[in-house]
């Protein structure tokens, strides 16, 4: 089966295809065998061509609850095969998109690679029955054959699991700055939008770098612009602190939680697992209007959906550069003037004073650049004639020092 292509992602004359999975010999997944539940299981063979995935299961149930699965992957065999026939007159270049499946086997799942999921690390022993009552669906089923089995099979699968790969159990973390922005602009007003648009007059800064940071600017000289990654800190929950007050009070209450549930208790097994359910609850991020609130209107320091300067229309916030994202992080490419000891000196920046600074790295010409990359809406917006003038260009055009508005002589 031939892979979509994404329009317009021809590169150097080569198009670049969209993976129908990104499942590899030794992942960890979730497979589900005939008249079970998800399992999980290790991937031993994958088809990108057909999009398919076998996988053996771990700690499998006894075979007798096998045999409908063994029967299933005798059917998918038989089909194959079937195909593999009608197909028999395809020239050998196209041979490799029929490829032979191996001996069915009743621990082995054969499935599409839609309905194979990756298995995710299961930090707590509350995200671990959460997960187990999830999968064995306890008031539908009768699980008595196979509960305990499923249970080793999750912890094995956890215990050889070291990464998380499902996004909604992805925990906040906090990051400290390598450094302060010194800078004479102090209100959002005076910067540019973007640095490196010729219509400002050029605006210098130094990066004040925390002690201990000497050895990690050296080399840094002899590049013309370096990447700057910073924090929006003048966005509205960053600063009323109330961004990173919550990040710090969210891990607080996990490491709190993790405590309690740790402790022994006399309650019967039903409260306990009630008890593991409200502290399961607590520390999940959701748990917190300011990250639930994500409307167009009802979010709290930042939007999913905004209203570019130069646009009317509700894009959404990935697609555009606004301060007010979810994790207040900025990227600006500037010009480094010189490294002095701590003190990194820059121009041609967007960044205000105080602005602190989460990483540098170098430019690099040959993969940084793309000049004639497609600009999306943006783009649209400018060839239809529908770009509004930028209010705040309108702002600072009064302020004569900051504007390139006068041809020279």
């Amino acid at each position: 089966m031939s892979l979509e292509t994404s329009p317009g992602t021809r590169q150097g004359g080569v198009k670049r295809r969209k993976r129908s999975n990104y499942f590899t010999r030794g992942d960890l997944v979730w497979a589900r065998p005939a008249s079970l539940p998800y399992w999980p299981a290790e991937v031993i063979d994958t088809c990108e061509d057909l999009n398919r995935v076998c996988a053996r299961l771990l700690n499998p149930p006894k075979v007798e609850l096998l045999a409908k699965n063994l029967a299933e992957e005798h059917r998918i065999r038989q089909r194959a095969a079937a195909k593999r026939q009608r197909n028999a007159g395809l020239s050998n270049s196209n041979a490799h998109t029929t490829t032979e499946l191996p001996l069915a086997e009743a621990n082995v799942v054969t499935a599409s690679g839609t309905r194979v999921f990756f298995f995710s690390k299961l930090p707590t022993r509350e995200k671990f029955n959460a997960c187990v009552e999830f999968r064995l669906k306890r008031d539908a089923n009768d699980i008595s054959a196979y509960e305990a089995d499923f249970v080793k099979a999750v912890e094995e699968a956890n215990r050889l699991m070291r990464i998380v790969l499902d996004p909604e159990e992805l925990q906040p973390y906090a990051v400290c700055g390598v450094g302060i922005v010194h800078s004479l602009m102090r209100t959002h007003i005076a910067a540019p939008r973007q640095p490196n648009t010729g219509t400002f007059e050029p605006q210098t800064a130094v990066i004040r770098l925390r002690v201990g940071f000497e050895n990690a600017a050296r080399d840094l000289m002899g590049f013309e612009y370096i990447w700057v990654l910073f924090q929006f800190s003048y966005a509205s929950a960053m600063s009323s602190g109330e961004g990173q007050s919550f990040v710090m009070s969210l891990q607080e209450r996990g490491r709190d939680c993790n405590v309690e549930s740790s402790k022994p208790t006399d309650d019967s097994k039903d409260d306990e697992q009630t008890n593991q359910t409200k502290s399961f609850d607590l520390v999940e991020p959701q748990s917190c209007g300011w990250l639930r609130r994500q409307g167009i209107t009802h979010s709290k320091g930042f939007k999913t959906m905004v209203i570019p300067p130069r646009d009317d229309e509700y894009r959404g916030v990935f697609s555009t550069r606004s301060p007010h994202r979810p994790n207040f992080i900025g990227i600006s490419c500037v010009r480094l003037v010189d490294v002095h000891g701590l003190n990194i000196h820059i121009a041609d920046h967007d960044l205000l004073h105080g602005t602190p600074v989460l990483d540098i790295k170098p430019y690099l010409p040959f993969c940084d650049a793309h000049p004639n990359a497609r600009a999306g809406w943006v783009e649209e917006v400018n060839a239809n004639g529908r770009a509004k003038t930028d209010h705040k260009y309108d702002t600072q055009a009064a302020r004569v020092d900051r504007i390139l508005d006068t041809p020279s002589a």
